[in-house]
């Protein structure tokens, strides 16, 4: 029975690479092949990749850097889903020999309850190809000490091709399946990822300051075509335009459709943070987000701001030293923005297909439109104490109160409206409470010896 359903499961990974470089750039590149083999015979994944990146000093102020990553796979698939192969195979009797007593071999019934696998090999067809590419450079200029910028962008394609047929083959005493059912599809994802960042950082006496600003568009675009048919007229000819247009009953054998889906998300953002000899410490940050999910109010503002006073590096503090270890005093606010779980064109309504009712083509409606959705907004607070006594015991209490307003939910509908449920801002949610926490050292050495 395992001869005839499974293999030795190995795995091979080999890698080549090269580096070098001078005091004005370097770059690194490999070369790899890798290849693993499944349980289930056939099965298996075959990958090879490529990757180069490097970096070179134009000029003392200006440095620009860029990669590239290619990978081809192929993954030889399960003829059958894991599940059903996991529950038909074991349960064979292991005396099992995928022959009759005359010698003739068992033929398939179908592929999810076969438990001859090297004899179904031979009636289906798959191919599963992707292809996978990431480019990437940036350039980093120094306008004046202390102030950079960053320009960057990504570019991450991935390609997928499939490929199915089904040769003629027997299931059941006496029967035999001639549809000879093929399939193909395509997809191709593009990324795409630009950012402009600004940072700087200074210091003048006992004070710091940095700060970090810029701005970023993503933008995911995806195209899918999938067809399918049968009724070719030899094993030999798995391609599509090989399937009959229609059956013996005058129906259509052949389905065709094709996916485009786009989103893009811009933000702009700044980060900035004070330090004053590491007693007093100040931040704030704020984000604008723009996201193509939402319709009449895809922008929002989502601001932050943090203070901490380090109470422990106060001078009236020094002769107190040998009780505390630490003391600080810190307290935040903020807010974040969220719309997951929202489709992408959800909000803007939809239409699917109620199929064809004597001869004519009908539409209904799938999703209802609601282009007022806002964005769902988490507000938080918190605010605390830290302790450190005597080098042992490490005591922090803290507060803190975070509420999500204009909760985004799913209000079910009446079964008489056609639409099960839409998207809302129904709803608020809101959890505070008080932290406590204590830490004990009970040894604090480098080694037990001597103990």
């Amino acid at each position: 029975m395992r001869d005839l359903n499974m293999q030795d499961a190995w795995t091979q990974d080999y890698n080549i690479s090269f580096s070098g470089g001078n005091e004005k750039g370097k770059y690194y590149s490999s070369i790899g092949y890798y290849d693993e083999t499944g349980f289930p015979l056939e099965s298996g994944y075959e990958r090879l990749s490529f990757n180069l990146n490097g970096e070179y000093k134009i000029k003392n102020w200006l440095k620009a850097s860029g990669f590239v990553n290619f990978s081809r796979s192929e993954t030889n698939p399960n003829y059958m889903s894991d599940a059903n192969f996991w529950s038909v195979v074991p349960a064979v009797p292991p005396t099992f020999k995928g022959a009759n007593m005359d010698g003739t071999v068992i033929k398939l019934i179908n592929n999810t309850q076969n438990a001859n696998w090297n004899e179904m090999k031979n009636y289906y067809y798959r191919r599963n190809t992707a292809y996978k590419t990431t480019l990437g450079t940036s350039f980093q200029i120094d306008l004046m000490k202390g102030l950079s910028l960053k320009l960057s962008g990504m570019w991450y394609l991935h390609m997928v091709e499939k490929e199915s047929f089904n040769k003629e083959l027997p299931n059941g005493p006496g029967k035999v399946d001639s549809n000879r059912k093929a399939s193909a599809d395509y997809a191709r994802r593009l990324d795409q990822t630009y950012n402009a960042i600004f940072n700087y950082n200074t210091s003048f006496g006992d004070h710091s300051i940095s700060a970090v600003g810029g701005f970023e568009m993503i933008d995911k675009y995806n195209f899918g075509l999938k067809a399918s048919g049968q009724g070719a007229t030899s094993d030999d000819f798995i391609g599509l335009q090989f399937t009959e247009p229609l059956d013996a009953n005058g129906k259509s054998t052949r389905n065709m459709s094709t996916t485009h889906t786009q989103e893009r998300i811009m933000s702009g953002f700044i980060n900035a943070s004070y330090d004053y000899k590491s007693k007093y410490l100040f931040s704030f940050s704020g984000r604008y987000d723009g996201y193509s999910k939402l319709v009449d109010n895809r922008w929002g503002f989502f601001p932050g701001v943090s203070a901490a006073w380090n109470v422990y590096r106060e001078e009236f503090m020094e002769k107190y030293l040998d009780i505390f270890s630490n003391m600080k005093l810190r307290m935040g606010y903020g807010q974040n923005g969220n719309v997951n779980g929202i489709g992408l064109y959800e909000l803007q309504g939809s239409y699917a297909n109620a199929g064809n009712y004597n001869g004519v083509y009908g539409l209904l409606i799938d999703d209802i439109a609601y282009p007022g959705l806002r964005w769902e907004k988490t507000t938080s607070f918190d605010a605390a104490i830290e302790l450190g006594l005597f080098n042992k015991v490490d005591f922090s209490v803290g507060y803190f109160n975070k509420k999500t307003t204009d909760l985004i939910a799913d209000v079910p509908l009446s079964a008489s409206s056609g639409v099960g449920s839409m998207k809302t801002n129904n709803g608020a949610v809101r959890s505070q409470g008080m932290e406590l926490e204590v830490n004990y050292r009970i040894f604090d050495r480098k080694d037990l010896s001597g103990m």
